[in-house]
């Protein structure tokens, strides 16, 4: 069999660099050192700013408390005007701290802030719509849906097309003799609780 003479390429591929040849390691990469640099120098400034973060609320309710001292006396009447003002304008308003203040609840704060509007995105299509706020609270799951015009419109007529097939479908079973289906009688172990004691 003939020998096979070395392909000098394939063997400069295959053989490693020379120590002084390879790349940096990743940890010395210039870009990567300035990037961690950079992320460090980032954190240290976050940790600061949450520091005065914090400061700055405590100087916040301090003022707040200390202004507020004449409503809480009750020397004057409590400003709706500045209320509704302090409660919407400024969220980043801690709502104790303003109700601590004018020596109220928050539920009282809020119903002396009265409503706002606002705008939301409607549940069905997405598009942005008017919406009146009473609290600054995020809409609850359970609350009803915030709907455009067009798709209350749409959820209206699907909803009285519903209800017109559902009268149908009543009327055709009470015209085919099904007396058992009358929605107003609940049937309790299979009978009607009208059939008196002893059921």
């Amino acid at each position: 069999m003939p020998t096979r003479l070395p392909d000098e390429a394939t063997d400069a591929a295959d053989t490693p660099p020379a120590p002084d040849e390879r790349p940096p390691a990743l940890i010395d990469d210039p870009a990567v050192v300035a990037a961690i640099n950079a992320h460090d120098e980032a954190q240290v400034a976050l940790v600061e700013a949450k520091h005065q973060l914090t400061r700055a609320r405590e100087s916040v309710r301090i003022a707040l408390f200390n202004a507020g001292k004449r409503y809480r006396d009750r020397d004057l009447p409590l400003p709706r005007d500045d209320v509704h003002r302090l409660y919407w304008d400024h969220r980043e308003l801690r709502l104790t701290d303003l109700s601590n203040a004018f020596g109220i609840s928050t539920a009282e704060l809020a119903r002396l802030a009265g409503p706002t509007e606002s705008y939301g995105r409607c549940d069905d299509c997405q598009l942005v719509v008017p919406m009146l706020l009473d609290t600054r609270a995020p809409k609850p799951s359970y609350g009803p849906p915030v709907r455009c015009a067009p798709c209350q419109d749409r959820h209206e007529a699907n909803a009285e097309r519903e209800r017109q097939r559902q009268h149908e479908l009543d009327l055709a079973r009470v015209a085919a003799g099904d007396l058992d289906h009358d929605p107003g009688v609940v049937r309790l172990h299979g009978r009607s609780p009208y059939d008196g004691p002893g059921w």
